[in-house]
């Protein structure tokens, strides 16, 4: 009584913690995104600025993250659907105790007319010989198949919230860190778009300077707006590094985050199983002393 109420109280406080860490970890989601990226104009087809390591490093994180999404949510559903095929295997069980039963029960029957039909002296040399008929057997057994579904039931609801559970939130939780990073993939594409602006705003003044025609106010002109083109770019690129350190904080706290939590839910989900195999085997293992002993016992008669 004592030691399931100290594991129920350290499983409760586990699932405290984890939902504390899931909440912190989604909260940080949030302040990464809360001013995401819109792109204003399809970004330049020749890339002023070439792509660094960083570029290279998001992109593959994206792709990561969505690969993750797809993987997440495919072994969460095929994890329910193994646990609940599981849980339907406890009607077989059901069913099968009570067919055996209904031997039992018929063997108790037979057995009974049997002694009333022969004589007192036959009677108590046979009961002397044999402790436990057949239908007690069967029955014993039939017992046993209804244990089953219990054992079966406790560990499918165990593993659901201590496993599967786990994955399903990480199907979300890849899908808005996919968002961060494609959001900081929005903030380059506008980097781009605003170097691509300057560049033309800077050969607009180069053309017009170098026209024999050209006047004071054009000229100016000019210049003011390559001048806010400059400023755009500039904005933009101060914008790319805030966001860009931003998403890769968050993938990295992603990581870790990822790494402690599945962990845990795989050792519970083998401690799961190991602890339903156990049951198993001790309710099983009942049953076959007592079919060993009967089997001496049928033995001696036999001699």
């Amino acid at each position: 009584s004592s030691s399931s109420s100290s594991s129920s109280s350290s499983t409760g406080n586990s699932s405290t913690t984890a939902a504390a860490a899931l909440g912190s970890l989604l909260s940080g989601f949030g302040s990464a995104m809360l001013k995401p990226f819109i792109l204003r104009a399809k970004p330049a087809s020749s890339h002023l600025r070439p792509k660094t390591s960083e570029d290279e490093l998001c992109s593959r994180e994206t792709h990561h993250c969505s690969e993750l999404e797809h993987l997440f949510s495919s072994t969460f559903a095929t994890s329910i659907e193994l646990l609940e095929r599981r849980k339907e295997e406890g009607k077989s069980w059901l069913a099968l105790g009570r067919c055996l039963m209904g031997i039992a029960k018929s063997e108790k029957e037979d057995d009974k007319e049997e002694e009333e039909e022969e004589n007192d002296d036959y009677k108590d040399q046979s009961s002397s010989s044999s402790s436990f008929s057949l239908g007690g057997l069967l029955a014993k057994v039939a017992r046993c198949c209804d244990r089953m579904p219990v054992i079966l039931a406790q560990t499918v609801d165990m593993s659901i919230e201590n496993f599967a559970e786990p994955l399903k939130d990480y199907i979300s939780l890849s899908s808005s860190m996919k968002k961060i990073l494609l959001n900081r993939e929005r903030a380059l594409d506008t980097h781009q778009i605003a170097l691509s602006i300057q560049s033309k705003k800077k050969a607009s003044l180069n053309a017009i300077k170098a026209a024999s025609t050209a006047d004071k106010r054009s000229i100016e002109a000019a210049t003011a707006a390559l001048k806010n083109a400059q400023n755009n770019v500039d904005e933009t690129q101060q914008e790319l590094k805030e966001i860009t350190r931003s998403a890769l904080n968050e993938k990295n706290r992603f990581k870790v985050e990822k790494q402690k939590d599945i962990k845990h839910a795989l050792r519970s989900f083998v401690q799961l199983q190991i602890k339903e195999a156990e049951a198993t085997a001790q309710a099983w293992k009942s049953v076959l002393v007592t079919l060993e002993h009967e089997g001496k016992n049928i033995k001696n008669d036999i001699i």
